[in-house]
């Protein structure tokens, strides 16, 4: 079972207090370019930074008959050999954490590497969930500038993660390496016709179907499926 199949209990975001308002009464989401992922540095490794964003395959030297040749010189691949598309870099992305009904199996706790992401965190659940993705998509439609960049129209999806060590294939931009795996991240993904660098996409006030908390709280939570009485 993949995450994309199993049913969604809620999404989390965690930001800093001065963001709250403008998610909540503009439904902001400031979306940056997988290059500024992949560039961007922090303090502390495999946060928000990530020099893989953006690969669209990687694979065992030790499978793939290659040879670079570099200043006239051949040389052979001794490690891990990764592709990159240089358009993927323009690709907008806006990520949150995402629990589903099938994490809940197992009582667990959120990593507190998440404290990094900012004081409050803003919980979207229940009926929250339908309300905010139909304003999404109405946001997206009303911009012709924006759009999928798939041909079957995806926009969303939860990341999945994979073993960069053992990974011999394609990648996508629903694809993380598994040092990541502790942010259960859900992202937005965007390309659009012109233009470049971050984007403002605003959903339109979506306080009603909001709970923002602090993020201390919610590392203080067990998260489970409650005993029905």
């Amino acid at each position: 079972m993949t995450k994309s199949d199993m049913k969604i209990g809620c999404f989390i975001k965690f930001m800093a207090p001065e963001y709250v308002d403008s998610f909540l009464n503009e439904g902001l989401l400031f979306m940056n370019t997988l290059e500024y992922f992949r560039t961007c540095e922090d303090d502390e490794e495999h946060l928000r930074a990530d020099r893989y964003e953006g690969l669209t395959a990687s694979y065992d030297s030790q499978s793939v008959k290659m040879t670079l040749v570099k200043d006239g010189t051949r040389v052979e691949p001794v490690d891990k050999i990764d592709v990159f598309q240089p358009l993927a870099d323009s690709i907008n992305v806006y990520c949150m954490t995402m629990i589903t009904h099938h994490d809940l199996c197992k009582p667990f706790r959120l990593n507190e590497k998440f404290e990094s992401f900012g004081s409050k965190a803003v919980l979207i659940q229940g009926a929250g969930l339908h309300q905010f993705m139909a304003r999404l998509h109405k946001a997206i439609e009303s911009d012709e500038n924006l759009g999928s960049i798939y041909p079957s129209k995806k926009i969303a999806g939860s990341v999945e993660y994979v073993r960069r060590e053992q990974h011999h294939q394609s990648l996508d931009v629903f694809n993380k390496f598994n040092d990541y795996s502790w942010q259960r991240e859900y992202r937005i993904v965007l390309g659009r016709e012109a233009g470049s660098g971050a984007i403002s996409l605003k959903l339109g006030d979506i306080s009603d179907i909001v709970q923002v908390v602090d993020t201390k709280e919610l590392m203080n939570t067990v998260f489970a499926l409650k005993e029905s009485l």
